[in-house]
């Protein structure tokens, strides 16, 4: 009777467990953090309390990226992921592609800084006009950017409140930008071109500047 018994509470286990692994594969949806039913529309609900408020946040992992385009210390670039990085290198590889303590997310070939300027003005910069009008010349609005962006031998006024920092955090290459010129004051210059990577063609009209005088060149993070 005991032998009987034993193999019929055996069996009701085993219905119930394949009973629950069922219901959750229909339910295809879970809630960390209680027992409330998760939102109808998420495949993971990080719930606290009925109303769906908490004390509580989500905590990343926290990884040490070697720069934006190495794919350590995931064994691949992985499309989606999201991580914190710790490593604070700011130069990467030649200055082009370093990284900063923050939120970055894997676009299936580099890693992206969540909340990254998408655009930003060019520092303010001499263009010269003093060849004879009608002359067409050009400037290199990348090298000045990163000129200005970088302390060294080209650029000994670059003072920081941070002794330390060499540098205007990320310095994106001249591949990673795109290259706008939204308005300027015709009557000096007329601008003509700008090549893939910031070189501004543009004709001199005059030497003689009017007052008030402008150029708005903006630098877009591709």
């Amino acid at each position: 009777m005991k032998s009987k018994l034993s193999t019929f509470n055996f069996q009701l286990f085993i219905m119930l467990i394949a009973l629950l692994l069922f219901n959750q594969t229909l339910k295809s949806q879970v809630t960390i953090g209680s027992q409330y039913a998760p939102n109808g529309n998420s495949l993971l609900d990080l719930r606290q309390n009925s109303d769906s408020s908490s004390t509580k946040g989500l905590l990343l992992p926290r990884v040490s990226l070697a720069n934006t385009t190495s794919k350590i210390p995931l064994s691949a670039h992985e499309k989606g992921m999201l991580v914190y990085n710790t490593n604070d290198n700011p130069a990467g590889i030649n200055g082009a592609d370093g990284v900063t303590p923050g939120v970055y997310y894997n676009d299936g070939s580099q890693w992206v800084k969540v909340n990254e300027p998408q655009w930003f003005y060019m520092p303010s910069f001499d263009l010269p006009i003093t060849l004879p009008p009608g002359t067409e010349t050009t400037v290199d609005l990348y090298a000045e950017y990163f000129r200005q962006f970088t302390k060294g031998v080209n650029n000994t006024q670059f003072v920081s409140s941070n002794t330390a920092e060499t540098q205007m955090g990320i310095l994106y290459t001249a591949d990673e930008l795109e290259y706008y010129v939204t308005a300027y004051t015709g009557g000096a210059i007329q601008i003509i071109s700008i090549s893939p990577t910031g070189v501004m063609d543009y004709k001199v009209l005059s030497n003689d500047v009017p007052a008030g005088s402008y150029i708005n060149v903006i630098f877009k993070v591709k």
